[in-house]
């Protein structure tokens, strides 16, 4: 027997009572809690000297956690957000007492009946009053896989690790008890039972017609999905890009006779493993052949242990013609006696990726019986396939009608997809050949738990889901990679919402296409926000096959990518490793049968509750990328939602792609060692105490000195900080290329002030436009400008005001000046519009001087020949030494 860990008791009406555990672990709102793994993350906070965690009785008799402290008493609040911060929700305790030593019994061991008893309320729990709360908190239960009896009228569905698929299985079952029409919008604006329980009653909408067996007319029609699988089957019958493998390995004593039976117990339950897809005048049909019509051999065939892998590949890698047979085909290979591999593969027409669980399911409870000797128990499946695509015909209605479902959801399509382009130009390591071999590998990759914990409170906040999330930090990437804002992402959707097909084996997925705009000047957030809206909208229009919207959308049709979209975007439910049969352990053979259906496809395993560690794989096609790319192109997925969690704010285009190493290569370090910084004063100063009496500039034939030209600044400073000139201001310079120009920046620089270069010669609107973004309200000119430049700013006339340098009177105090305050302004072209001012600080200038010096090899008695305007952020020219 497995031991459990429980003790119970026989009752007399031969009933087990359930009395505890007989080690620590308890069970709180469905989730089984080692209560000294919560002692050991409390214990790691610096204000706690020792921690017991235990279980104590709410007011209303419901269990909660209490973690009585020994530490300082002012810490309760801190150690409350420790927790919140280092444990998932259903391990954080529902109080924190302080205490100043735990209780010990006389052996030594925690007298828990010693510890105080806090007064608890449970505020966060209420359980659900009326009928249709009632509805919605089973819904909650059964697709969350937790009891019936922990959830709560106020708990919120994704706080419960809800997600955008299984909120749709909520709704078809809430829909299908309480006759209403709600949608998934429903359960993401109001996520809690109370909330849908009060939409219920106030959609206005119609319901679907229920999900039933009925008569079925003598040509059964292929349901949307599997017309699509039937078209790219039958366009490439050895392609092998839509199959579905599944082996399990099976280590122990295997009785092969009960597993073939069990196989056939298996197909002969569910219909869709014995039909086939004729075509004929009336197009493709499905024919269910009779339940002993299919059997499949499972002779052990005798295989090396280490040649399994490449058969199972074999196998899988083999193409169908679903309209001659049935597409499944099996084997039992034998490494040894004890030691098997079941491999089954199966035509995607047949089955979807969740029809995979019910399957070796199944198989597995089949065998179980047959090795006792029995046939299985199981009970009647209450729909099969073919009921399904009867029914979804009846729900979508005809084209025709302008009011249908289908001819609605069209419409939908056909303007969310208008003007969508028709390949996403990525970076590939090689272009795409004109036909595509879907030949595959994949790459892994994870999120870290403390981002996604951070993520799931940043959707919590914006209302929407996990999935969401990871689709913006998707867009995002694309976005920033392709260079165009226009993404269209696909995504497959399970379309089994309906309880009645839980069991049930068939190809129900759809792939719908979410197009986002990406503004690269928003936030992480605000993106998400508009992720959601987009990811809700196809959720409530996703009935219509993929390939029929291909068919009416007419994109260009290419065997070299697929149509609308080429990247997908997938959340998949977790698997447990193993399990135990008797006699036998089962476990899942990992698969890669080496195929890519698209250029790029991202899979994300859901963690389980209370794991907030994301993992995820990237499949991609080899023919146009390496695997260093796509791990590339993960890791940068991985950067960006590690980004957006610690400011959702920043804007996209400045979320970190690269990593250091990357820059470095991209912008390489070259030239000097990095010099001490100094503002533009301290630089000219330092040239004026090592050469005061060598040239400092050459204009008109006649050399300026240091000493000079500082005179000079000096009586310029002192009159333009009379004038207002200091840290932080403008003082716009409208000069032509001059001595004149060289001294009047010089002297700008001594106030502290930033210089703005304006050329007099620029047009009379662009002069404007500088003198005005720049917030200049001084400037310095001639006599020969100053008729033609606005009077919006007070200007200097140099030659009519200062003289020479007989009037120099020395600038003191000397101003304070940060290397951040701006020591110069330039406008940009304005070639693609208006001009830009870009504003260069102080800080770099220093390592500019000692790059220019060691780049141009100048020396003390080189001199560069200025052949650009002065606007122009660093003068061009030629080295000439004298």
């Amino acid at each position: 027997m497995y031991r459990t860990g429980d003790v119970v008791s026989w009752a007399g009406d031969h009933q087990l009572r359930y009395h505890g555990r007989a080690d620590s672990q308890v069970k709180i709102r469905g989730h089984r809690i080692e209560l000294g793994e919560i002692d050991t993350v409390l214990r790691s906070s610096p204000d706690v000297r020792d921690v017991r965690t235990a279980v104590r009785e709410l007011a209303d008799g419901h269990p909660a956690l209490v973690s009585y402290v020994v530490g300082d008493p002012r810490s309760a609040d801190r150690l409350r957000d420790f927790a919140a911060r280092n444990l998932p929700r259903h391990m954080q305790p529902a109080a924190v007492v302080l205490i100043d030593a735990l209780p010990l019994t006389p052996t030594g061991k925690l007298d828990e009946r010693a510890l105080p008893v806090p007064e608890l309320t449970r505020s966060a729990y209420r359980a659900p009053s009326s009928d249709a709360e009632r509805v919605v908190a089973a819904a909650f239960a059964e697709v969350l896989n937790i009891g019936p009896e922990e959830v709560g009228a106020d708990d919120n569905f994704f706080d419960l690790h809800g997600n955008s698929l299984s909120a749709m299985g909520v709704v078809s079952r809430v829909n299908a008890e309480l006759g209403c029409g709600l949608t998934v919008r429903t359960v993401f604006e109001s996520p809690t039972v109370s909330g849908i329980a009060a939409a219920a009653g106030t959609t206005g909408q119609a319901a679907r017609p229920p999900l039933r067996r009925g008569d079925r007319p003598v040509r059964l029609p292929l349901s949307p999905a599997q017309q699509r699988m039937w078209i790219l089957n039958q366009f490439d019958t050895a392609a092998a890009t839509y199959n579905l493998p599944l082996a399990i390995r099976l280590t122990g004593e295997l009785d092969t006779s009960a597993l073939t039976a069990a196989v056939d117990d298996v197909i002969r339950r569910h219909e869709s493993l014995r039909t086939t897809f004729p075509n004929d005048d009336g197009g493709p049909r499905q024919v269910v052949l009779p339940p002993t019509a299919v059997s499949l051999d499972l002779t052990p065939q005798p295989t090396e242990a280490d040649h399994i892998a490449g058969a199972v590949l074999t196998l899988a890698r083999d193409g169908f013609d679903v309209a001659a047979g049935v597409a499944i085909r099996s084997r039992l290979l034998r490494s040894a006696a004890d030691d098997h591999t079941l491999v089954l593969v199966i035509h995607h027409i047949l089955a979807d990726g969740v029809s995979m669980g019910p399957l070796a399911r199944d198989v597995m409870l089949a065998y179980n019986a047959r090795t006792e000797g029995l046939t299985p128990s199981w009970p009647e499946l209450p729909v099969q396939y073919v009921d399904f695509a009867l029914w979804q015909h009846r729900v979508l209605g005809s084209e025709s009608d302008p009011d249908s479902v289908a001819a609605q959801q069209i419409r939908y399509w056909q303007q969310t997809l208008d003007g969508l382009p028709a390949v996403l130009d990525l970076p590939t390591d090689r272009p795409r050949p004109a036909v595509a071999s879907h030949r595959g590998a994949s790459v892994d990759f994870e999120i870290s738990g403390s981002t996604g914990a951070a993520l799931r409170d940043l959707a919590r906040q914006r209302g929407a889901s996990m999935f969401m999330v990871v689709h913006a930090a998707l867009a995002t990437l694309l976005a920033r990679m392709s260079g165009t804002e226009d993404i269209a992402i696909g995504t497959p959707i399970a379309g089994r919402g309906d309880e009645q097909l839980d069991d049930v084996i068939g190809m129900f997925v759809n792939t719908l296409v979410l197009r986002t705009h990406v503004d690269l000047d928003a936030g992480f957030a605000d993106l998400l926000t508009q992720t959601r809206a987009v990811d809700l909208g196809a959720y409530a229009h996703g009935d219509v096959a993929f390939e029929r919207l291909v068919d009416i959308l007419q994109p260009p049709r290419t065997q070299a990518y697929s149509p609308l979209f080429q990247v997908v975007l997938n959340f998949e439910p977790g698997l447990p490793d193993s399990f135990e049969l008797p006699g036998l352990t089962v476990a899942p053979v990992p698969l890669d049968p080496g195929i890519a259906q698209f250029e790029l496809a991202f899979s994300i395993t859901e963690p389980a509750p209370g794991d907030d560690c994301l993992r995820g794989s990237l499949r991609y096609a080899t023919d146009i990328f390496d695997r260093r790319s796509a791990q590339d192109l993960a890791d940068r997925l991985v950067r960006i939602l590690d980004a957006g969690a610690t400011d959702s704010a920043a804007p996209l285009a400045d979320l970190p792609l690269l990593t250091a190493e990357e820059n470095e290569k991209l912008v390489p370090v070259r030239g000097p060692a990095s010099v001490p910084a100094a503002s533009m004063a301290e630089l000219i100063e330092r040239a004026v105490r090592q050469r005061p009496d060598e040239a400092a500039f050459i204009w008109d034939g006649r050399a300026h000195s240091y000493r000079e030209a500082d005179a000079w600044a000096d009586s310029y400073a002192r009159v333009l900080q009379d004038h207002g000139a200091a840290p932080e201001r403008f003082v716009a310079i409208a000069l032509p290329r001059s001595a004149d120009s060289v001294r009047s920046m010089w002297a700008v620089a001594k106030t502290g002030a930033a210089f703005v270069p304006v050329d007099p010669h620029y047009p009379a609107d662009r002069i404007a436009h500088m003198l005005t973004d720049s917030g200049a309200r001084l400037g310095i000119t001639t006599s020969n400008f100053r008729s033609q430049l606005p009077d919006t700013v007070q200007w200097l006339v140099i030659d009519e005001q200062l003289t020479g340098p007989e009037h120099v009177v020395p600038l003191e105090p000397k101003p304070r000046v940060s290397l951040d305050h701006p020591a110069y302004m330039i406008y940009t072209s304005g070639s693609t519009g208006t001009p830009k001012g870009v504003v260069i600080t102080h800080r770099g200038l220093a390592n500019l001087a000692a790059e220019r010096k060691h780049n141009y090899l100048v020396e003390p008695h080189s001199r560069f020949l200025h052949n650009t305007s002065p606007s122009f952020d660093m003068a061009i020219g030629e080295r000439r030494s004298e």
